[in-house]
């Protein structure tokens, strides 16, 4: 199964452009400040999930498009029967499942993704899921980038285990868990998309130079470069042989 992408930041720079409003246009209409968007289209910042349900209904486009991007939400519409055919398949298999005793354990993204695979598995969920199972009387053991330790202390909690998995990231999906951890995993997303917007900053930079006035998008709503003016758009979507593209001005 493909994981989705989170990519926010990016579809708020297209949808704004499309609607043909400035930064502080937008910031204005959400009430919020221009450096918020500024930040958003940057990855510079995380979008709180009430500020996403306003974005939501201002740009007036389904959810999952927002959060995804247009590409991957067809994607994953035209995927949804194979998926539906796999889901029990996969979980069934999983290595959470086969947890059945007591004992100490690694928890990986990646099993949890195969035992639930309703949304990406990223640092900060990593971060909220452990302090969850903490919330829940887990003894955990260690905690690193991509997973943690645990210790099940009878085999009882290991089947408890296994649903208690599924209540969390059930929680995140619909926005209805432990709140002291919702905050945190706002928290620690806010932070990693800083440090992550710091750094494509920089490499942007080395690739484009430090004057980037204009993006350019392909049909599917694609960012496929940038440029200081349009020429440099234009033969860059030569060059890529994209004759249906749209150029937007950075501002």
């Amino acid at each position: 199964m493909k994981a989705k992408k989170l990519r926010i930041g990016k579809n708020i720079k297209i949808l704004r452009s499309k609607s043909n409003l400035t930064q502080e246009e937008m910031a204005n209409q959400l009430n919020v400040t221009r450096q918020c968007i500024s930040k958003w289209e940057n990855n510079k910042g995380g979008v709180d999930l009430d500020t996403i349900s306003r974005i939501h209904l201002l740009f007036n486009i389904p959810l999952e498009e927002l959060l995804y991007g247009k590409g991957d939400y067809i994607h994953e519409i035209d995927q949804i029967n194979i998926v539906n055919d796999q889901y029990e398949e996969e979980r069934r298999m999983s290595f959470i499942n086969r947890i059945c005793s007591k004992g100490y354990y690694d928890i990986i993204d990646e099993y949890i993704l195969e035992y639930q695979p309703l949304i990406v598995i990223d640092f900060s969920r990593i971060m909220a899921i452990v302090l969850a199972l903490k919330e829940r009387c887990y003894m955990i053991t260690s905690v690193f980038s991509n997973g943690f330790g645990i210790y099940l202390v009878s085999d009882e909690q290991a089947a408890e285990f296994k649903k208690d998995i599924i209540n969390i990231i059930d929680g995140f999906i619909h926005g209805d868990g432990n709140q002291a951890v919702k905050e945190f995993y706002e928290y620690s997303q806010n932070v990693v998309s800083i440090a992550e917007g710091s750094v494509i900053e920089n490499v942007m930079k080395k690739l484009f130079g430090d004057e980037i006035n204009f993006y350019w998008i392909d049909e599917n709503e694609e960012i496929r470069g940038y440029g200081k003016d349009k020429k440099e758009c234009i033969k860059q979507a030569e060059i890529q042989n994209c004759s249906i593209y749209s150029i937007f001005e950075e501002n």
